[in-house]
């Protein structure tokens, strides 16, 4: 089977793959012959007698073995005007001759002529060589993708009678003689570099055929020079459908040498599984999801249409529209009829017109018709998930005010009730707060029959959102994690990374691709979580396309969420999905005002961030701007979070504070909860020494903080015989989860600097006196507290690890209310301790004490 592809016409060739060629009947109405003739200067055509005469010609498509494909298809050939004195221009330079008029003498002449416009370039080709003027080479633009002639390519045999080609594969060795016509050609491919046409084929091809396309499974070098020779009419020929054609008409305008279909195919494969580049994808809606899906196409030379009932809608743009609704299961279908792929950028389309695509077609949906119809019943969604092992919160389907009411025994007030379906972005959820309020929830979701459902309130610290990409195979790709900010419902900011322990990312990740790999098809999915107070994560919901909360992607990582869609629905590898940048921040445009005065104010905070550093505006060309509607966005990069977090109040000052104020929330309610520093169960201090000879000094810091109940992790980093296990000790660290470190050292004590100058934690230096050494640890002290500016180091006294313990403390309680109460604590229980000291040296006496 060959799979071809084209932008204009039906997208699938299919051949027999018995038979070494396969014919592409293309039928032709008399329009559009005309319409070819105008383009080829040549005299109109007579009206036909019948449909039958005006039907067109067949053109050659090769059946070619893959594993024999040749390197490269044909890439330019230019072939000599007629002779001397017809009625070409051989005076001229090639490069300036127009074609000669030929006039056909038959509409089916016609069609012949019409069935491939030939491409005359007006440049001067790269390389000429010289010929008798009877000799001379007009050049023919090269085809840059292999196309049917015309849309209406049917697989029913034409009325006229065929003609049968051999197809033996000797290389043409042979000079062409006086009574034969001169073909001459550049090609690319085979790897002797010899000539290598279709001997049979040019010996039995009819010159009748002017501007016919030839294809051939093996082709020359590139710069090498192939003569092949076409034979003039014999009179055997007389039962050809073209015995009608004088002897000047023999005389081709041009011919336009191109790649069979398979050829075209292999040579803008990017992946041996996936498909070729020439491939269209067709996607339904065409909102900003759309449009940013048609930007990063076009940059990824990917052919793009979308379906949206909307005129102009924001993707077209950028892509070619159809109109039509992505519900009507009729214009689902008639869309994809011109698409090789057919994916989503909004999740309530008609699942049923697609699944009859998947079934009745060779185009590839994705993601599939199941997973669609999963995610479109927020319910089913739940029960999907549940059944797959994935954490979620409790929820129970509601049918009525009894199954509403027993929620609420379940599950306590306050609980979510949502409607199943077309339920985003704040629509279709109600908070029940009490058992009296259930009647009013309900009649603003619509009433029972609308679908309902409730889920258990979830008290989360914060929500986080993470996008995964999925392949045709299965294999899992994830983005970074951000964390969300909603405003009235709807989504406002997105800050990466996000201001929560590494072990909670690392969480986050690991519930999405467990959700996702439960999920059928390729793709990027948004999924949605939420962090709770002890450090655990819960799956919200998931998207089945590009999400809201990936925009940040196109400017902050290394593949934006819409290339990664792309190459999974295309079959490709996935891409890098890290961050390019140390931080980042979206903000949401959304609407503030009706019309104008909406409009003005959203264009103030764009104008504003058109003049701050590392911030992208991205308007999305919807019609009109209302209340609370998401009309545009932007994304602001730099080198940390701080950075991002200054350039965005320059910007816009309540969602600088919003952020903030989310950031301190979460960390007194993580440490509250006991999901602070390392959630998850991971240390959150990490002490390190040069030798194991120095564990008898540096254990006193581990029990001290083992008293306060502070998880740590002890081993051995050497400045001098490890330095590569010290780099990366110092950089992964906090990724880990890890937020302060104690370095012990002796002698030259270089590891607290080394360290300090590779980590952005706080590191705590303690001097340590080697055995046997003369200077008693002096030298590491000053080692230690001698650090160039810009390159902190808090030190202690020499040996004394227990205060390093203690400083690592109070570091962690700035923002662990618990463990700062409990170093108040520690703190009382000192005082008390040297008071009753006193007391009893006072009470005993000096002496006796």
């Amino acid at each position: 089977m060959v799979r071809s592809t084209r932008r204009d016409g039906p997208s699938k060739a299919q051949v027999d793959p018995s038979s070494v060629w396969s014919k592409l009947h293309v039928q032709l109405t008399s329009e559009e012959i005309q319409a070819d003739l105008d383009a080829l200067a040549l005299h109109p055509a007579p009206q036909p007698a019948n449909e039958a005469a005006a039907a067109g010609v067949l053109v050659l498509v090769e059946q070619v073995d893959t594993a024999a494909m040749p390197a490269a298809p044909l890439q330019e050939s230019w072939f000599p005007l007629p002779p001397s004195g017809s009625r070409g221009h051989p005076e001229k330079p090639p490069w300036q001759r127009r074609a000669p008029v030929w006039p056909p003498q038959s509409a089916q002449q016609a069609a012949l002529a019409a069935a491939v416009r030939p491409h005359r370039s007006t440049r001067k080709p790269a390389r000429f060589e010289e010929e008798s003027p009877q000799q001379q080479p007009a050049y023919v633009q090269p085809v840059p993708a292999w196309q049917p002639a015309h849309r209406d390519a049917v697989a029913a045999a034409p009325p006229t009678p065929q003609l049968q080609w051999p197809a033996s594969q000797a290389a043409l060795q042979q000079q062409p003689d006086a009574s034969k016509q001169t073909v001459t050609g550049s090609m690319a491919g085979s790897a002797n570099g010899n000539a290598a046409l279709d001997q049979g084929l040019l010996q039995e091809l009819p010159p009748a055929l002017p501007a016919h396309s030839w294809h051939s499974a093996q082709h020359a070098s590139v710069g090498a020079r192939a003569v092949g020779s076409v034979p003039q009419p014999e009179p055997q020929d007389a039962g050809s459908p073209l015995s009608s054609l004088t002897q000047e008409q023999w005389h081709a305008p041009s011919l336009r040498c191109e790649a069979s279909p398979a050829a075209q195919e292999a040579s803008t494969m990017v992946s041996e599984a996936g498909m070729p580049r020439t491939a269209v994808v067709g996607v339904l809606g065409g909102g900003q999801l759309g449009k940013m899906l048609g930007q990063e196409a076009a940059k990824m030379g990917v052919a793009l249409k979308v379906l949206d009932p909307t005129p102009d809608c924001p993707a077209s743009v950028v892509a070619k529209q159809v109109l039509g609704s992505f519900r009507d299961r009729e214009a689902v279908q008639q869309f994809a009829k011109d698409c090789d792929v057919l994916t989503v950028e909004i999740e309530h389309i008609d699942a049923d017109a697609m699944q009859a695509v998947a079934e009745q077609s060779a185009v590839a949906v994705e993601p599939t018709p199941h997973t669609l119809r999963v995610i479109q019943d927020k319910y089913r969604q739940k029960q999907h998930f549940s059944e797959a092992g994935v954490p979620l919160c409790d929820f129970r389907e509601v049918k009525c005010s009894k199954c509403a009411e027993g929620a609420g025994r379940s599950f306590g007030f306050p609980y979510m009730l949502k409607c199943k379906r077309l339920a985003y972005d704040g629509r279709g959820n109600a908070v029940v707060s009490s058992e009296e309020g259930i009647a009013a929830a309900v009649e603003a979701l619509g009433g029972y029959e609308a679908g309902l459902y409730a889920e258990k309130w979830v008290p989360f610290v914060c929500e986080l959102a993470v996008m995964v990409v999925r392949s045709r195979d299965g294999s899992l790709a994830s983005f970074p994690v951000v964390q969300t900010i909603h405003k009235d419902s709807i989504l406002w900011t997105t800050e990466t990374p996000a201001r929560v322990p590494p072990a909670a990312q690392r969480r986050v990740q690991e519930v999405a691709e467990q959700a996702v790999a439960a999920l059928e098809g390729a793709g990027v999915f948004g999924v949605e979580t939420f962090l709770l107070p002890d450090g655990s994560v819960q799956l919200n919901e998931v998207a089945p396309r590009p999400h809201n909360s990936g925009h940040y992607t196109i400017e902050a990582c290394s593949s934006s969420q819409f290339e990664a869609h792309l190459r999974a629905v295309l079959g490709w590898p996935l891409g890098d999905t890290s961050l390019r940048v140390g931080a980042s921040i979206m903000l949401n445009i959304l609407g503030e005002a009706e019309g104008e005065e909406g409009e003005r104010r959203a264009h103030q905070l764009m104008a504003r961030a058109y003049g701050v550093p590392g911030a992208s505006v991205h308007w999305y060309g919807k019609a009109g701007v209302a209340p609370q509607r998401k009309i545009g966005h932007l994304t602001i990069v730099g080198r940390d979070n701080d950075e991002v977090r200054r350039r965005l109040r320059l910007i816009d000052a309540g969602a600088a504070d919003a952020v903030e104020e989310a950031s301190r929330r979460v960390e007194q309610q993580l440490a509250a909860g006991g999901g602070g520093g390392g959630a998850g169960g991971g240390p959150s201090v990490g002490i390190i020494m040069g030798s194991d000879s120095d564990l008898p000094t540096m254990k006193a810091a581990a029990e001290v903080l083992e008293e306060f109940g502070v998880e740590c992790e002890v081993t051995v980093v050497s400045a001098h015989r490890t330095p590569e296990r010290m780099f990366e000790y110092a950089r992964s660290a906090h990724q880990r989860g890890i937020r302060a470190i104690i370095a012990g050292a002796g002698g030259a004590a270089h590891l607290p600097g080394m360290v300090a100058a590779m980590t952005p934690l706080p590191v705590i230096g303690v001097p340590v006196k080697p055995a046997g050494a003369h200077l008693d640890g002096v030298d590491a002290l000053l080692s230690i507290v001698q650090m160039p500016r810009g390159v902190p180091v808090a030190t202690v006294a020499i040996g004394n690890a227990a205060n390093a313990g203690l400083l690592a403390v109070r570091i962690l309680a700035t923002a662990d209310p618990a463990l700062q109460q409990r170093m108040l604590d520690y703190q009382q229980g000192m005082t008390q301790t040297v008071l009753g000291k006193a007391a009893r040296l006072e009470e005993k006496g000096w002496r006796e004490y």
